[in-house]
C-alpha cells in the first residue's frame, strides 16, 4: 500500500512479481490478481511466472 501510495509502481511490481514467483514455486496452478489499481504491474507478475495471471476484470 505505502508503494501505491507514493505511486511507486516499478517497486510495487517487483514486489509483486516476487510473490507470484513463490507462490508458483508452491505450486500454484494460476494466480489471481483481485485488485483493479494494482493491473498497473501486472505485466511485471506475468513477465516473471510461467503459470496464468487471472485478473479481476476477467
Amino acid at each position: 500500500e505505502y508503494l501505491q501510495r507514493i505511486g511507486d509502481w516499478r517497486a510495487a511490481g517487483l514486489r509483486l512479481a516476487d510473490a507470484a514467483r513463490a507462490l508458483e514455486a508452491a505450486a500454484a496452478d494460476f494466480l489471481v490478481l483481485c485488485t483493479n489499481t494494482m493491473h498497473k504491474v501486472a505485466p511485471a507478475i506475468e513477465a516473471a511466472v510461467t503459470v496464468p495471471l487471472l485478473h479481476i476484470a476477467d
